[in-house]
């Protein structure tokens, strides 16, 4: 049986691939950059006419330019970086600072060594791009001396170095991951024999890494990225593409373009398509649309001269390509193809003001602004060690629980924290009280706060004494431990995303022991919920206690509500999940059981949605290459046009559990919380619903009966969503 994506491909077909959801026509205005003469022309794609003309500083390399979140147009130059708005007119330009190079000394009248001023250099940009996650730009700049490395704020408007690369020799291209944790510096050695190289920086330390194990063409050190930035793609001198997973930086595919490795069809360009999946490979002749799921070209379309870059409208309507002179005599020209038709026919072309430009970019909106702008948490540390009495609760885990159960914070999930720490290779001692560090981390992450503790700290009852009051009385020895319990430790301390301290408390608690029955592995679990109780209220000033207090409303609204959730038909479950170690147990298959794939069968057969399951759709992404942390820092959207669905299913459950006790331990029971938080997103970026489910469960398998409500919960508010968004048509529904 054919797999989900042969069904989209043979049923769907290349117009489909082109333009796989309507949405509104944007202007057909282009930009032109034009290295020698120092140029962008702002172009009307339609006409073909000039629209106007910014003399300002262009590199001459491919990756010169980049189109920031909201709308801007960045450029770079060998020596300033130009900042374009909506309407093509020149916002700024920000000069780069001098390059750092090894500092000379002369004698003063006063005998006295100075500093002496370093005399100009010749300056040359290596490559620029700009990571939409983190809003931060990338710029390379070679100089006689040493490659610098500029970190580049479009909003502040401001530019600092953050790197020198000494030992990395012929720099040739420079690329930003999407999520900011990779910045890509291509290089050619020359001796003893020339070979390619690529060398990862951190974007936070600025540490040069080892050059990656994948063996590229030096003819052609030029790097490309997927559009969601997880897989850097390298051509091989054997014209096949080395992917490059950005989260390991390992090679994990190779990609044989047929037909690539003859001479007249070499590789030039490879160009991740606007679907998120397929990749434009643009040889000498030909402009391919590559399949790498089943390692076909679903287009292939001759051409009579190389195209050097192509850009597709946002209305998915029209794809134009840039092509130099075809011969002596003949003009560079732009030409416009119409890609809502299989055979992508010739849609007219022009070659005025296209000479000598080396990029083609589209003006395109911003990035549509977060309808829900609830604070984003990261919790990090709280560590309670190696366990010795048995398993503990996670006191993270339960502080994001809490702050989600006041329906006041978003909470980043604790994977992606770990994965962006591992990746920038950071301790959380190294992150906390360095407000750079602090202020970067929460970029990457996309956090407003970041709450920290240190690791938890535990005073165990001495339980000799028993034994010893044993000997005394046995009435004694009954009574004496009733008197001492476990004892936790936790200090705490919140930042917001400048590196600025908002709190910071330390607490300390434990659970009763008298006449409860409960042996020290409880009391101790116990008083690790008690703490991470404790600090959620805290640093929430109170409002997690009033709000639980007054119990759980199971009729509150959603969080976030679109009546496009109607349109819905496809739906891919990357979450909610529970992790490896959750109670929601499957007792037929003997193994853990996941949320989403419980959930999955109950959205088809209530709301008649096609459902992949988390299980499916992770093993589509991960024959892309995409391992499962690199999920949580992709864009949403891209994740559902990679996965050829409207809309992806994304969430967060955190649990935990109370042991209470009666007299002598008579009548103990298991309180579980739950709370689950997920939102559907389409591939327009648009946040189709958003809701959070609470459930306590007091009796029985708490946990997991917990886990099950929610679950059901979900599939009956979405069906409530979807009844409201239908109205009086909800009968016509499909």
């Amino acid at each position: 049986m054919q797999g989900f994506w042969g069904k989209v491909v043979l049923v769907a077909g290349t117009a489909w691939i082109l333009g796989w959801q309507a949405t509104a026509a944007w202007s057909a205005t282009g930009y032109l950059l034009v290295p020698k003469a120092q140029e962008v022309r702002r172009v009307d794609l339609e006409t073909g006419k000039l629209a106007g003309t910014l003399n300002l500083p262009v590199g001459n390399v491919y990756h010169n330019a980049a189109r920031t979140a909201d709308g801007q147009l960045l450029v770079a130059g060998d020596g300033a970086v130009s900042l374009i708005d909506a309407e093509g007119r020149l916002v700024e330009q920000i000069p780069l600072p001098a390059p750092v190079v090894s500092a000379s000394f002369k004698k003063s009248d006063s005998d006295i060594p100075v500093l002496q001023a370093s005399e100009a250099q010749t300056r040359r940009l290596v490559g620029f791009d700009y990571s939409p996650r983190t809003r931060t730009a990338y710029l390379g700049i070679q100089s006689e001396e040493v490659t610098t490395l500029y970190r580049v704020d479009p909003v502040a408007r401001t530019v600092q170095v953050f790197a020198t690369l000494k030992d990395i020799a012929n720099p040739k291209d420079l690329v930003v991951t999407a999520d900011g944790l990779r910045v890509y510096v291509s290089a050619v050695d020359l001796l003893p024999e020339p070979a390619a190289r690529v060398y990862s920086i951190n974007p936070v330390t600025g540490a040069v890494s080892a050059p990656l194990e994948a063996a590229f063409d030096p003819a052609r050190p030029q790097m490309a990225l997927s559009r969601d930035g997880n897989l850097l793609y390298l051509m091989a001198a054997d014209d096949s593409l080395i992917v490059v997973n950005t989260r390991s930086n390992t090679a994990v595919r190779r990609l044989r373009i047929a037909g690539a490795s003859k001479k007249e069809a070499r590789i030039q360009r490879v160009l991740g398509a606007l679907d998120n999946r397929h990749l434009w490979v643009l040889t000498n002749r030909r402009m391919l649309l590559w399949d790498p799921f089943n390692a076909r070209a679903v287009l292939d379309k001759a051409l009579p001269v190389a195209a050097m870059d192509v850009a597709m409208s946002a209305d998915k309507g029209r794809l134009w390509s840039l092509h130099p002179p075809g011969g002596e005599g003949k003009p560079a020209e732009v030409r416009a193809w119409d890609s809502t038709k299989d055979s992508l026919p010739a849609a007219g072309s022009f070659s005025d003001a296209v000479s000598g430009g080396n990029r083609l970019l589209l003006a395109e909106p911003p990035d549509p602004a977060a309808a829900l702008s609830l604070p984003r948490v990261a919790v990090v540390g709280f560590e309670t060690g190696q366990p010795r009495y048995g398993r503990y609760p996670n006191v993270a885990d339960v502080i994001s629980g809490d702050l989600l159960w006041t329906r006041r914070y978003e909470i980043v999930p604790p994977l992606q924290v770990q994965s962006v720490l591992d990746s920038l290779e950071l301790s959380r001692n190294q992150v906390m009280g360095n407000p750079d560090a602090i202020r970067q981390v929460a970029t990457l992450l996309g956090a407003d706060i970041i709450l920290a503790g240190e690791p938890i700290g535990v005073d165990m009852p001495n339980r000799s004494l028993e034994a010893l009051s044993s000997l005394i009385s046995p009435i004694a020895a009954f009574l004496v431990p009733q008197f001492f319990q476990p004892r936790v430790f936790s200090r705490a301390e919140a930042f917001d995303a400048t590196g600025k301290s908002l709190w910071k408390g330390d607490v300390v608690n434990s659970d009763s022991a008298f006449f409860a029955g409960k042996t020290d592995t409880v009391l101790l679990a116990n008083a690790l919920v008690i703490t991470a109780h404790d600090i959620a209220n805290k640093f929430s000033k109170g409002i997690y206690n009033e709000i639980k207090q007054k119990g759980w409303r199971t009729d509150l609204p959603p969080l976030l509500k679109n009546d496009a959730l109607k349109d819905v038909k496809r739906v891919a479950l990357l979450g909610p999940e529970v992790g490896p170690n959750s109670s929601l147990f499957n007792e037929v298959t003997n193994t853990p059981e996941s949320l989403g794939q419980l959930i999955a069968p109950r959205l088809g057969d209530a709301l008649g949605w096609e459902v992949e399951g988390p299980d499916e759709a992770l093993s589509q992404l991960a024959q892309l290459g995409l391992e499962p942390a690199q999920i949580l820092t992709t864009d949403p959207k891209l994740l559902a046009r990679a996965l050829g669905v409207d809309a992806v299913m994304l969430g967060l459950v955190r649990s935990s559990t109370y042991i209470s006790g009666g007299f002598v331990g008579l009548s103990q029971n298991a309180a579980a919380d739950v709370v689950l938080q997920f939102e559907l997103v389409d591939q327009q970026g648009r946040v189709l619903w958003k809701d959070i489910q609470v459930r306590n469960i007091t009796v029985g398998d708490a946990q997991g009966s917990a886990l099950r409500q929610a679950a059901k919960a979900i599939v009956e508010r979405l069906e409530q969503g979807i009844e409201q968004a239908e109205g009086p048509d909800k009968n016509q529904r499909s």
